[in-house]
Formats: C-alpha cells, structure tokens, sequence
C-alpha cells in the first residue's frame, strides 16, 4: 500500500484522474490519505483495500500499514531510543 500511494496522499484526490471522489452540491469534498472512511459511502483507491476472508472474525482482524511498520523499524534499529521494557504512546 505504502509504495503505491506515496504520492497525492494529502491532496484529498484520487490517484489517476486527480478529483475527489465524492461532491455535494455539485462541489467537491475532499478526504485525507485517499480514503473518506467518516463517510455513509466512500470512494478509494484499489491500492487503499485488503479484502478479508468473510469467515474471519472481524473483532480479531487487524491490518498493519506502514504506521506500525515504521515505529517497529525505528525501534528495532534503535532510530527511536526506546529501551527495552520501557512504555509508549502510538497515535
């Protein structure tokens, strides 16, 4: 996901064509990181969906993004200086 939608990210448009997706009133709205997920209905890019087994119980699914991939390379290579058994805050 990263790789594909580094770009245009925090424009509120849609890779390709560069609208928003969405209007009201015949005027755009725009949304942040390419997905509208506050929204009744939302418009995203293909790259922005992980299609999940139905059967999976959806209290147990958790899809990591490069949010928990970053924090995790920053820790491990000691980028962050976060010690070992010590406590942080993610947003």
């Amino acid at each position: 996901m990263c790789d594909l939608l580094r770009i245009k990210t925090d424009r509120g448009a849609m890779i390709g064509d560069d609208q928003s997706g969405l209007s009201i009133s015949g005027k755009p709205i725009y949304h942040f990181v390419i997905t509208s997920i506050f929204n009744g209905y939302a418009v995203i890019h293909f790259g922005c969906v992980a299609k999940i087994n139905p059967e999976s119980p959806l209290a147990k699914v958790c899809v990591l993004s490069c949010g928990i991939l970053t924090g995790l390379d920053a820790t491990f290579f000691g980028l962050s200086g976060i010690q070992y058994k010590s406590s942080v805050h993610l947003v």
